[in-house]
């Protein structure tokens, strides 16, 4: 019976240790992918990353009850606080939305602007899901942290990429994109928002 238990136990262990691999595996491979994009490049995902967690959390407040909003804004802000049943639940969220934003840039070849916002929101998703992943993990945590420091290596380039959409005529037609841009990089007295790396995940 011991001998069982203690097999059980390990087979428990292999399980959430493989979960880790995997989730390492995929922040280490959007890392290697941010790292061929250059200064101007990661200054868009940190633009598009704002974007994201913006609409979010926009939605949630017209949509959501006020402590599930709460807790979304904490997800985004300081999510080491959040539990972890919600994390998950986002991550799985999130996921779902990662894939049909890649089938959204893969139909969108015929524009070269629409196919590179998609992929923009696409590694804006990925970087808040490997963000989140480093809560459930905390051997992960690491990767995540790293993450967040390439992306701030195009932070100063944030503004321009952002004036720079904003002049485009595709997001001229789309006030909403704009409204967020705007919002992106604005400073209220406490900094712009895209400058605001999630809490625990400082470079």
């Amino acid at each position: 019976m011991v001998c069982l238990l203690a097999l059980g136990v390990a087979r428990v262990f292999s399980l959430f240790k493989s979960a880790s691999q995997r989730s390492a595996e995929a922040v280490q491979t959007h890392i290697n992918a941010l790292k061929g994009v250059d200064r101007r490049g990661l200054g868009g995902v940190a633009l598009c990353c704002s974007q994201f967690r913006l609409a979010e959390l926009s939605h949630m407040y017209q949509q959501a009850a006020p402590d599930t909003y709460a807790k979304c804004v904490a997800l985004y802000y300081r999510p080491l606080v959040v539990e972890l049943p919600f994390v998950q639940t986002y991550i799985e969220k999130l996921e779902q939305s990662l894939l049909k934003v890649e089938r959204l840039r893969l139909r969108s070849a015929h524009n070269p602007v629409a196919q590179g916002l998609f992929g923009l929101q696409g590694a804006a998703g990925q970087t808040w899901r490997n963000t989140w992943l480093g809560c459930v993990h905390a051997d992960v945590r690491y990767l995540s942290q790293e993450m967040w420091k390439l992306i701030s290596v195009g932070f100063p380039l944030v503004e321009e990429v952002a004036l720079s959409l904003m002049q485009d005529p595709y997001y001229a037609a789309i006030p909403r994109e704009i409204e967020l841009f705007e919002y992106a990089i604005r400073d209220n007295g406490d900094g712009p928002d895209y400058e605001k790396i999630p809490e625990g995940f400082e470079p």
